[in-house]
């Protein structure tokens, strides 16, 4: 009972002024009164408990409702950084050429970006280790998220910092951080800008220069390599751990790369393949020297469909010690032309060097390219000495030539614009190898054609032999010096006149027999009157001299007609009018000991040394 009520019914009990049934009364209100009172405090503490109570779980539904918007929001933040590993998952399955790679580097800048993890002016790069050569090749993007030009290789061992990636890298850790400063970054900065890709970059040498006090190199590591964000300050966890799950990406990434380099290689190979058997193909269907030059062709078109580019020509240089000459089989790709050109070998800085070279080495596979001033001079040679218009020869940046391993001959190859790269070189090597299959299909012809050649020059000599062995009076020379006339002309020999020159030693005047295809007398005898052919044997004659030339130009050759002609007459007009009308006069001779003989044609053009 509640005290106060307490005191109030002993009050009322006590009072002697109520009367007992208003006692009575006022204790039976007070007893209700209680009943209510305790109800109502009772009704009060219930009230009381559940408000705690329910504030209680109030107080816990708001924890656990914080817990599950945290949660949600940590699973949101998952699905995004799922969604931007799934997006460079699909960039790499959409990959159909190996050199897709580097846009890889810029997919990984913008996702990064995209999730808000990457800092002011940080940039991203990805790097594949070659364990075998202790080097990295490496990709990195700009500041825009554009990926650098090229892939740059790096040698993992010359810097202590690259050191620490690669002891990184093969221990498997995870993540690998350089955070570089003072003196590390200097030594650091320093070994890059030795670099060769670095050296050629001026904007990334800008970049190096201007690097801040602090540079901070964070690199997650895969099977493959490492992928890294270069910023200047240390990266948050949640960067750094992104940053390892895209590395597990990246694994896929190179997997998918390295599928289709060997595809590509593959490919590359059968187009290769391709190429040189055309180019085995051209060179078995050679019938005679001259055909090398189809074959040169055959080499730069498809030289041409593997991707080299401003090919100025492809030849083939044949170098003849004896002779002093050398000839050029050539196929100027820039004009689709082609040229044969004789010249002699010493005259020509490359062939005479080519010559030493070949005789000095001995080797089957040198190459030998030359630039800078050796090339200028070459380009003046050419210039000066060409029997093929050729403007572009003094835009050529490099000459390249692989010796045969039989003979004195080379494989040629030059290019304007730009120098072949080491690949290049390895390919036009291959094409080297299968084109000396063409070369000693070449040597052979040639060889086979001097055999025959000697033969027919043999039978020749024979069928002159066996007349001049028959002779029973000397009127009969008439019938020998035709014989040569048409044994010459029978080997292809360009003779219009020939002539013997009987004993030109005790005689002053010149008494021939002659042959050719006019009207004119078998013999004749002339004196030795001024003029170039008569001077000429008489030069000989007097020096000793078994041989002797002469050329006569148009005029030279009417003024000499003019003053012969006065010594024989009788020689019909037609014939005249057909000697006064050649181009010229070209004649060679040989001197026996009692008798001379010469040739001529009338077309001007000297005889050659074979012919000779």
């Amino acid at each position: 009972m509640n005290e106060k009520l307490k005191i109030l019914m002993n009050l009322i009990q006590k009072s002697e002024t109520l009367k007992d049934k208003e006692r009575t009364a006022l204790l039976e209100e007070l007893k209700a009164a209680e009943k209510d009172f305790e109800i109502t405090t009772f009704k009060l503490e219930r009230t009381e408990k559940v408000k705690k109570t329910t504030a209680i779980l109030l107080e816990e539904t708001i924890e656990e409702l914080e817990q599950k918007r945290k949660a949600v929001e940590t699973q949101n933040r998952e699905l995004e950084i799922e969604a931007a590993l799934e997006r460079i998952r699909t960039h790499n399955m959409a990959m159909q050429d190996s050199s897709e790679l580097a846009e890889t580097a810029s997919v990984f800048f913008n996702e990064f970006k995209e999730l808000g993890l990457l800092p002011a002016e940080a940039r991203t790069f990805f790097s594949f280790i070659d364990s075998e050569k202790d080097t990295a090749s490496v990709w990195m993007t700009q500041a825009d998220g554009t990926v650098r030009p090229g892939t740059h290789t790096v040698p993992l061992n010359a810097s202590p910092q690259l050191e620490k990636v690669y002891n990184g890298w093969k221990r498997k850790e995870e993540l690998i951080t350089r955070n570089m400063s003072g003196k590390v970054l200097d030594e650091y900065l320093s070994f890059l800008s030795t670099l060769p890709h670095v050296e050629k970059d001026s904007a990334l040498k800008k970049l190096l220069s201007s690097t801040p006090k602090r540079l901070v190199m964070t690199e997650a590591t895969f099977r493959y390599g490492t992928i890294g964000i270069m910023t200047n300050e240390l990266l948050p966890e949640e960067t750094q751990n992104t940053l390892i799950k895209f590395a597990k990406v990246f694994e896929q990434t190179y997997a998918r790369f390295l599928d289709l380099k060997n595809a590509e290689a593959r490919t590359r190979e059968a187009q290769i393949e391709a190429s040189l058997e055309k180019v085995r193909s051209s060179a078995l269907a050679m019938t005679e020297p001259a055909d090398m030059v189809e074959v040169c062709r055959i080499v730069s078109d498809q030289l041409q469909l593997l991707g080299i580019k401003d090919i100025r020509n492809v030849q083939t240089v044949v170098i003849y010690e004896q002779k002093g000459i050398y000839l050029n089989y050539q196929y100027f790709t820039a004009y689709k032309k082609s040229a044969i050109e004789e010249a002699e070998y010493k005259k020509h800085p490359s062939a005479y060097r080519m010559a030493q070279e070949m005789k000095k080495s001995g080797e089957a596979f040198y190459s030998e390219s030359f630039s800078g001033e050796e090339l200028n001079v070459f380009r003046k040679y050419r210039n000066t000495d060409n029997q093929f218009p050729d403007p572009i020869m003094d835009k050529t940046t490099s000459v390249h030539f692989y010796f045969f391993s039989i003979g004195m001959g080379a494989l040629g190859i030059s290019t304007y614009d730009k120098e072949l790269s080491e690949k290049d070189v390895i390919l036009f090597k291959r094409f080297r190898n299968v084109f000396e299959l063409a070369y000693r299909r070449f040597v052979d012809i040639e060889t086979a054609l001097a055999q025959a050649r000697e033969a027919k020059i043999e039978a020749a000599l024979e069928r002159v032999r066996s007349r001049t062995m028959g002779m029973q009076k000397s009127e009969e020379l008439k019938e020998v010096i035709q014989l040569v006339y048409e044994q010459l002309v029978h080997l292809n020999i360009q003779t219009e006149h020939t002539g013997f020159i009987l004993d030109y030693k005790t005689r002053d005047d010149l008494h021939i027999w002659l042959a050719d295809q006019r009207e004119i007398p078998s013999e004749i005898t002339i004196p030795c009157f001024d003029s170039p052919p008569n001077n000429s044997i008489k030069e000989a004659k007097e020096k000793g001299q078994d041989f002797f030339t002469y050329l006569l130009t148009f005029e030279e050759k009417n003024k000499f007609y003019q003053d012969l002609f006065k010594y024989i007459p009788g020689v019909p007009e037609e014939s005249l009018e057909y000697y006064f009308n050649c181009p010229g006069l070209a004649g060679s001779g040989v001197l026996l000991e009692n008798i001379g003989l010469y040739i001529e044609n009338f077309s001007g053009i000297p005889y050659t040394d074979e012919e000779n």
